[in-house]
């Protein structure tokens, strides 16, 4: 049977400048199609104990900062989970959030394999994808989320 992980991503909108949050990952999981100096927004693993809702906050305390904790507890999460395969043959099923904020921020990670990266554009995603910065879940990711996000605005 084919290893399976369950996650959570959050992706972060500055409204006032269609900019999104990225964190950079500081560590490598090759199974996991993660590579050190990747880009990402913030994402975490589910785990076992935890409802969807509450590795999102979890996410935030973790990925973001727990300062912004009440900043972002207005998050929405997108009813249908992505699915995928990593090029390791690990199955993936990742349930997305996304909230809008009024000012970027310099998030302030309390976990040691990632630190804050910065606020980007649709331009500027565009050419880290290209350049092949992006983590391989944040194209499925952003574009869930920008669809979605176009809806509520």
């Amino acid at each position: 049977m084919a290893k399976e992980i369950v996650g959570v991503a959050l992706c972060v909108r500055c409204t006032p400048n269609g900019t999104i949050l990225f964190i950079k990952e500081l560590k490598a999981k090759l199974d996991l199609s993660k590579k050190a100096g990747s880009l990402s927004v913030p994402m975490e693993t589910v785990e076992n104990y935890e409802t969807v809702p509450d590795a999102v906050l979890r996410l935030i305390k973790e990925e973001v900062g727990p300062d912004f904790l009440a900043t972002l507890a207005g998050f929405q999460l997108y009813e249908d989970p992505v699915r995928a395969t990593y090029e390791s043959g690990v199955l993936f099923t990742l349930h997305v959030a996304w909230v809008d904020v009024e000012h970027e921020f310099c998030a302030r990670p309390t976990d040691c394999d990632i630190e804050h990266h910065g606020w980007y554009n649709d331009m500027q995603i565009e050419q880290l994808q290209v350049g092949g910065k992006l983590r391989v879940e944040v194209p499925l990711v952003l574009a869930l989320c920008h669809d979605r996000m176009q809806t509520t605005t």
